[in-house]
């Protein structure tokens, strides 16, 4: 009976061990089904609460970003941080989210993201502005392609030529003295002394031409480049500013007849330069001539001075 009883007694316990565990487990399912329709609602709220503060800080932004810009149309994207006390990138992305909004309703970016533009006509502007700078770019690229071309020709012309550094040097040189007295020819007045400094620059130019094509007679134009052009010049200048003087006195007109003489002097030396430096073609020029006269006459085609002619009447003797 005890053990019955107890038996009992523990089956009546063990029932309503069963049943408190039963309503503690349903106690609990439902605290936790609480939870989650909580959640379903509590997160979507605290989402559009972040969006709606992220919405109010890009509208405040907007507002400082119209502050800065004011009445202008144009204005960097650098200026607008700095104002806003933003950094570029965070500038930048807020301008590319009102963009896309359409609060900036004619607004656009540069192809650099660098600037702002709010209006049709400033953005047509910069268009413009930016097809010039592309045709600018492409008319450079071909001149410094045209130059390089250029200057690759004259570079290999050179050195078919023989024509080295130092020699190019000397003729660039030559080349200046030539521009000297060609100035001075042009600021001297009279006829007389045009005449000889045209003789000068005429002689002197077919020099340099002949050293361009010859390089090799370029060392014997030591004595011309480092003297007697620079004499040339020199007195030029010299009488260019005895000529320019209000006063012509004996010593000025007596200074300039001596100029003028060395002048004459000059020409002459020049042409005998000239003359040295065709040399060489002279003398190849005199030897192929003489060559060819030679062959002809072996070929019957010219007269032999060492045969006699045919006409010539000969003595003969009868017994």
């Amino acid at each position: 009976m005890a053990i019955g009883g107890g038996v009992l007694a523990a089956g009546f316990g063990a029932t309503a061990l069963g049943l408190g565990l039963g309503g503690a487990v349903s106690a609990l399912a439902g605290l936790q089904i609480g939870a989650v329709a909580c959640g379903v609602f509590v997160i979507p709220s605290v989402v559009l609460l972040g969006l709606g503060i992220a919405r109010i800080n890009l509208a405040n932004t907007f507002k400082r970003f119209c502050g800065i810009i004011g009445p202008r149309s144009v204005v960097n994207v650098s200026e607008l941080a700095q104002r806003s006390r933003l950094s570029v990138p965070k500038a930048r992305a807020a301008l590319d989210r009102m963009l896309r909004r359409g609060w900036f309703r004619e607004g656009r970016l540069d192809a650099s993201e660098e600037c702002l533009m709010v209006t049709d006509e400033a953005y047509e502007q910069y268009q413009h502005a930016r097809a010039l700078l592309a045709e600018q770019r492409r008319t450079q690229a071909i001149e410094a392609k045209t130059k390089a071309a250029l200057q690759a020709a004259e570079e290999k012309r050179r050195a078919e030529a023989g024509v080295t550094a130092k020699a190019q040097e000397v003729l660039d040189r030559g080349n200046a003295y030539l521009s000297a007295i060609r100035e001075s020819n042009a600021a001297i007045p009279g006829a007389e002394i045009t005449a000889k400094i045209d003789q000068i620059e005429l002689v002197v130019q077919s020099i340099f031409e002949r050293a361009q094509e010859h390089p090799e007679v370029i060392g014997d134009l030591t004595r011309l480049m480092d003297y007697y052009l620079p004499t040339t010049v020199k007195l030029l200048d010299a009488y260019e500013d005895l000529d320019a003087q209000p006063v012509q006195t004996d010593n000025i007109r007596e200074s300039k007849r001596q100029i003028e003489d060395t002048l004459d002097t000059l020409s002459v030396a020049f042409e005998k330069l000239l003359d040295s430096v065709f040399r060489d073609t002279a003398w190849d020029v005199s030897t192929d001539i003489s060559v060819l006269h030679t062959v002809l006459a072996q070929e019957g085609l010219t007269e032999n001075p060492f045969e006699k002619s045919s006409d010539t009447p000969t003595l003969t003797l009868h017994p």
